[in-house]
């Protein structure tokens, strides 16, 4: 039996041989599709097209060029990146209202894709261009399209009244800025987010506002913007204080009116003295720097056991524990 099922070298040779031929079989075509990559339909009709042109002008490689450039915004506008964020130019220029403008219009005037969705997006959130300045506040509005389209920008008389209505009911309202929140500020001041977030912002490592013009101290906070607030806003509620004698080191030079320095000049003198830090004491850290010196007393409570004053002021929300 075992005769029988007995294999030749004979045989053995023959399988073998067809094992390696299936094996190149098999391996060769993705040898050579990884040596010689296949050009694309797209480069060879570039290729065929550049080659065209370089023949019926006699060897002039200018038309190449055009091709070539040609090819780079058509494969731009493939990826949609040109087409939405520049704007065409104009075919035609005409009197429009930004608030009814129809999609065709919009690509005469040479608007941009981002531009129109922009827009659109705000008309559908119930918002209304009521000046020309507001419709080129538009995000990717360009300066050039601006210059362009400003002269026929034409708004209705309802739109513009609006502005006035609004103007003088913003001008009746009158802001607590002690507790103002940024949604507030942004919808009844009109303030930009990012200064009512400042100003949000400052006002808490402040401790709170004790004067008015501290409003000048806040980041990106112009004179023109003081002069619109001025007696629109008002200040109700204590500061919150921070006890020399038992604040830490961190806790001190968190206020913005007390440095690194003098925030270690503190803990220091009561390590070595004890809570006794005084007034006099606190003013001699100050020097020369007066202006700064006035300001932070707004913010300090020495009405500690530690200084023996015989009057302790009411502890306030937000006060370190003694």
């Amino acid at each position: 039996m075992q005769a029988k099922y007995k294999i030749s070298a004979a045989e053995q040779r023959g399988l073998l041989l067809l094992l390696i031929l299936s094996f190149i079989y098999v391996i060769v075509p993705y040898s050579i599709a990884l040596l010689h990559p296949t050009v694309s339909p797209v480069s060879s009709d570039l290729e065929s097209a550049r080659w065209q042109v370089h023949q019926e002008n006699g060897g002039d490689t200018a038309g190449v060029g055009k091709i070539a450039k040609s090819d780079r915004q058509e494969r731009a506008y493939r990826a949609g990146a040109f087409e939405h964020a520049r704007g065409s130019q104009p075919d035609t220029l005409f009197p429009f209202d930004p608030n009814h403008l129809p999609a065709p219009d919009a690509k005469r005037l040479g608007l941009s894709n981002l531009v129109y969705s922009n827009l659109q997006k705000y008309l559908q959130a119930g918002g209304k261009i009521r000046s020309a300045e507001q419709f080129r506040k538009l995000y990717g509005m360009t300066e050039e399209t601006w210059h362009d389209l400003e002269p026929f920008i034409k708004l209705p008389e309802d739109h513009k009244n609006v502005i006035f209505q609004r103007s003088a009911e913003t001008l009746q309202a009158n802001v607590n800025l002690q507790t103002a929140s940024p949604k507030e500020l942004m919808r009844e001041l009109k303030l930009d987010y990012k200064l009512a977030y400042r100003l949000v912002n400052y006002r808490e490592r402040l401790g709170g506002f004790a004067y008015i013009d501290q409003l000048k101290e806040v980041p990106g906070m112009s004179d023109s913007t003081m002069n619109e607030l001025s007696g629109r806003i008002h200040l109700t509620g204590e500061v919150h204080r921070i006890h020399p004698n038992t604040a830490t080191a961190e806790q001190l030079q968190a206020h913005p009116y007390i440095r690194y320095k003098q925030a270690r000049c503190i803990s220091e003198y009561r390590h070595k003295n004890g809570p006794t830090l005084t007034l006099d004491r606190l003013k001699n850290l100050y020097g020369p720097d007066t202006v700064t010196f006035r300001k932070v007393l707004n913010y300090l409570d020495f009405s500690t056991p530690a200084v023996n004053d015989s009057v302790k002021a009411p502890r306030l929300p937000g006060q370190l524990s003694q």
